[in-house]
């Protein structure tokens, strides 16, 4: 087995390892019901999402109260963050399903030793009661999430995982699906590769390396330069 140059690997959760979508869309609903407020379209979930709930909240009230927005305050955001957060956590993993080559993506990488962090916006519960319920959580050996520091953009969450791994920039490599992800990579000063699936499709434009499958990661790990 040819040794690889990488030492750990950071991934993105939504969008890059898993397909949270469906889960997200029933929830942000469901709270909007809750609050006798009107549906969104289910198509522009995938656009809110990625910068933490209460944005989630925030835009989602945007487009339900589009002719009334002066009805929408913090105290109403934060109601249905609550709202969401609520079912989402009650039924986390109904119809979530794991990107296309993540397991054995995430297999060959402790085959080969190298050291696997999650980096996530979501919120710290919300995040291992995903990766438990998909039952991927014991591959990784750092998990950082969104309330252990700045959300990505910011690189704090990436620095954070290197600093608990003990392992320097230049041996890691973030995989991710956000222009969030790339300034937050950029930022930390680490090389990142893209999913060309995620919920912000990146382009070829966007990142050195664009995947349809998270296996295809696997060759440019194996052959990065350090």
């Amino acid at each position: 087995m040819k040794d690889c140059k990488v030492k750990a690997v950071l991934i993105d959760l939504d969008g890059t390892l898993v397909n949270t979508l469906p889960d997200r869309i029933t929830a942000i609903q469901y709270g909007l019901k809750r609050l006798g407020l009107p549906a969104i379209d289910d198509q522009n979930v995938q656009h809110y999402i990625g910068d933490g709930v209460w944005l989630l909240a925030e835009r989602a009230l945007q487009e339900s109260l589009e002719n009334n927005l002066d009805r929408i305050t913090d105290e109403l955001i934060q109601a249905l963050a609550d709202e969401y957060e609520a079912y989402y956590l009650a039924h986390i993993c109904e119809q979530t399903v794991l990107s296309k080559g993540a397991l054995e993506l995430l297999q060959a990488l402790k085959e080969r030793n190298i050291a696997i962090a999650l980096i996530t916006n979501k919120k710290n519960e919300l995040t291992y009661a995903l990766l438990k319920s998909l039952n991927v959580y014991k591959y990784f050996d750092v998990i950082i999430a969104g309330q252990d520091g700045a959300h990505k953009p910011a690189p704090d969450l990436l620095l954070k995982a290197l600093q608990a791994l003990n392992i320097g920039v230049i041996d890691a490599v973030m995989i991710g699906d956000s222009l969030d992800d790339r300034e937050a990579a950029k930022l930390a000063s680490v090389d990142m590769i893209g999913v060309a699936f995620g919920y912000r499709p990146l382009t070829k434009n966007d990142v050195q390396y664009l995947m349809d499958d998270l296996q295809e990661a696997l060759p440019y790990l194996m052959n990065k330069e350090g």
